[in-house]
Formats: structure tokens, C-alpha cells, sequence
């Protein structure tokens, strides 16, 4: 029904306007398969799944020259997680005092990379999937939105350009734990068999943005912390310490820490683009020791607009689950369990102004990201070398 409904808008208008109110959406629908040991990235994807799909309202209002507000309804499923669970995706109030100060205050896009502002809306990029090592799906929930405020501006620097800047302070918002991705990593990764509750209390994020005298070059930088996540679950059935086996506990994820280094460079209708990311993080897993993880994660991306009808993409990427060995593998587990690499190809037709279909191919070596989303035992079993096929199909207005 949502589909018809975004079918029929988006036959109709661009856009739809009541009373001052402009309105936007999108609504997508997609098919996965993957190689069978390897059900990544949504549930069934070995076997070929449509548990792929996710959607968009959103409405804003000019209210005054300089007060502006708007609100995003979002939903997704992917099988793991998701289950079409409506959410506040942001909602805010900015009032634009001068070019380079602005104020924004209740659930605001938290800036991390080139993309992550506007990774949801299908209509605003080629990729089926964007580099999951810096935009990983999973842990979309805790990489989206900040509860609390910003402040953000453009300064001019002359011959050097121009420079903007975002800084925000909050906290995040989870979903249910049985519509989050982040919970449904937390079990999969073995810190918990069931997760009842994930609570934050401060998170902070900024970015700088230098648009050079080059036109169409920019750098851009992105950092966040996350001093603490707090989640209660059960503890895990061959958790080493009998005793606690199957209780009701609570574990943390400290200091969790991300730095990305990116810069895009548009030359008419050829869009090049490079990031690279390190993230630091801390887990205590109830009763048990802490353990540290130093990611790093980079790709390359190019994509060429032929005409208004077809547009083509391919990136390739890395991630690694320590920067200071990219052979390290968790005890038990295959080596190539310790990185990642994804050369992915995609075409984009813009069948009318409002309806986009896409095809993504991808040959992944490495199975690390396999983990965030099937338990342990299932991940020993993934194939080094494996394929992963997607396409889908997007309404917007």
C-alpha cells in the first residue's frame, strides 16, 4: 500500500505543498542475493531476499527570513532489523542569524563523511550501497541523528575559498532493540543472546567542510564520540562464567571514537570521491574483560552521468578490523574474517523525473562485516571470495 501511494505521488508533482508546508518523499523497494554461506547484508540474502525496502516523509516551513523547521518520518526493513517501524528520523527548529552562525535544536543529521546527512534518500545518489566501512548500514541508528542542538556557519577565506563548519552536542535516540541495528549487532557479535534496552547520555559530532578555489574540490572533515553506550540484555548461554549464563546484565561500549578524512571533486557531470576513516572503540561485555578495536576503513568512488536517463558507479573499498595488522583475526576465526574489500559496480536509470531503478554488483574477499549481522559459528562458515547481486526500484516526490 505505502508503494501505490508513493507510486501515484510521484506520478502527480515533484513536490507536494499544503498551506506553506512543503512536502517530499520516497519509498523503495529492493531484492538481494548473495552467495549462500554469506547472508549479508539483510536476512536471507543467501537465498535471494525482497526483506529490503525503506521509506521517507518528510515536511518543512519557511516560518520566518530566518526560521526554518521540518520533520522526517523514516522506516526500513531489513530482515535483522528494521521491521517497517516508523521513527522520528529528525525534527528541528533553525533560525539562520548570519551567513556564518546559525543555531538548530531538536533531532539533527549528524555529519559523518560526504554522505551520511543524505545516505537514506535513494533519488540523491548512485549507489545501491554506499562503502560499508564508513557508512555501515547496521549501525545506521547510532550514526544518524543527535537529540540536542548545533551550530553551524560559512566563513569566506578569500582566495582560499570558503569554509563551513557544524558542531553538535546530544544524545542518540534508539529505536526498540527489536527494530535496532544496533542491537541486532550486539547479538550477533556475541555480547548478548537478547537485547531489552540501549541508552545514551551525550554525543558529540562536528565537521569542517573547506570548498576550495577550485571549483568543484572539496576536503571535508568529520569527527564523533561516543563516550558511553549502556545496554541490558542476557548474557550468552557458553558465556565463560557458568553462573551468569542466561541472567539479565548490563555491558558498555566506551569511547567510541570516529575520524574520517574525505574530499570530492566534480567535473561536470564525473564525480570523484576518497575517504578514509579510523575509528576507536571499547567493549565490556557484562562481567567479563574489556576489549579495545582500532578499525580503519577507505574506498574510492567515481561515477559518470551519461545523459538524463543513465547514470553509471563503481567504488572500491577496504575495511579492516585493526589498522595495526590487517591480518588479525579473532582466535578461532579464518584470517580473511579480519578484513573486508568491496569492488562494487552500479547502473542508475531515471526512468521518469520521480522513478529510479538501480543494478549493484559486488565481489567481496573477506567475510568481517558478515559479523555484524550472523552469529559466529555461521560467520567460521563464510566463503572468502564471494558475490553480491542488489537492485531496487524508487519513488520520490
Amino acid at each position: 500500500m505505502i508503494i501505490v501511494i508513493f507510486c501515484l505521488f510521484s506520478a502527480a508533482a515533484s513536490a507536494l505543498e499544503v498551506g506553506g508546508v512543503e512536502i517530499h518523499g520516497w519509498a523503495s523497494q529492493g531484492f538481494v542475493q548473495s552467495t549462500e554461506e554469506n547472508p549479508w547484508p539483510v536476512k536471507g540474502a543467501g537465498q535471494g531476499s525482497f526483506l529490503f525496502n525503506d521509506y521517507a516523509i518528510n515536511m518543512s516551513h519557511q516560518l520566518t527570513d530566518n526560521i526554518h523547521a521540518g520533520i522526517q518520518l523514516f522506516g526500513q526493513e531489513r530482515g535483522y532489523y528494521g521491521n517497517d517501524k516508523i521513527q522520528i528520523d529528525w525534527a528541528y527548529v533553525d533560525y539562520r542569524a548570519f551567513d556564518w552562525l546559525g543555531v538548530r535544536g531538536g533531532k539533527v543529521k549528524m555529519p559523518q563523511g560526504l554522505y551520511n546527512e543524505t545516505r537514506d534518500n535513494d533519488m540523491l545518489r548512485t549507489f545501491i550501497f554506499l562503502p560499508q566501512g564508513i557508512y555501515n548500514d547496521i549501525r545506521r541508528d547510532a550514526f544518524s541523528s543527535i537529540l540536542g542542538g548545533a551550530i553551524y556557519g560559512t566563513v569566506p577565506a578569500g582566495k582560499m575559498g570558503s569554509l563551513a563548519y557544524l558542531a553538535e552536542v546530544g544524545r542518540i535516540q534508539f529505536p526498540n532493540p527489536n527494530d535496532s541495528g544496533t542491537a541486532a549487532q550486539i547479538k550477533a557479535r556475541g555480547l548478548a543472546s537478547d537485547v531489552s534496552d540501549i541508552s545514551n547520555t551525550s554525543t558529540y559530532a562536528a565537521k569542517l567542510d573547506w570548498m576550495t578555489p577550485l571549483e568543484g574540490l572539496r576536503f571535508v572533515g568529520t569527527a564523533s564520540l561516543i563516550p558511553t553506550l549502556t545496554f541490558t540484555g542476557t548474557v550468552p548461554i557458553n558465556f565463560p562464567i557458568p553462573i551468569y549464563a542466561g541472567t539479565t546484565q548490563s555491558g558498555e561500549i566506551k569511547d567510541w571514537a570516529r575520524y574520517v578524512v574525505s574530499s570530492e571533486y566534480t567535473w561536470g557531470n564525473l564525480v570523484l570521491a576518497l575517504e578514509y576513516e579510523q575509528i576507536r572503540v571499547k567493549t565490556q561485555s557484562f562481567i567479563g574483560p574489556s576489549s579495545l578495536m582500532t578499525p580503519e576503513s577507505y574506498y574510492i568512488s567515481a561515477t559518470y552521468r551519461f545523459n538524463d536517463f543513465f547514470e553509471l558507479g563503481a567504488y572500491y573499498a577496504a575495511y579492516f578490523s585493526d589498522k595495526d595488522n590487517h591480518h588479525k583475526a579473532s582466535p578461532s576465526f579464518p584470517e580473511y574474517n579480519a578484513w573486508q574489500k568491496d569492488l562494487a559496480l552500479t547502473t542508475r536509470f531515471d526512468i521518469t523525473k520521480n522513478i529510479i531503478l538501480k543494478f549493484e554488483g559486488h565481489h567481496l574477499n573477506g567475510t568481517n562485516s558478515l559479523g555484524d549481522v550472523v552469529p559466529a559459528e555461521q560467520v567460521k562458515q563464510g566463503q572468502e571470495n564471494w558475490f553480491m547481486f542488489a537492485t531496487k526500484l524508487t519513488f520520490g516526490f
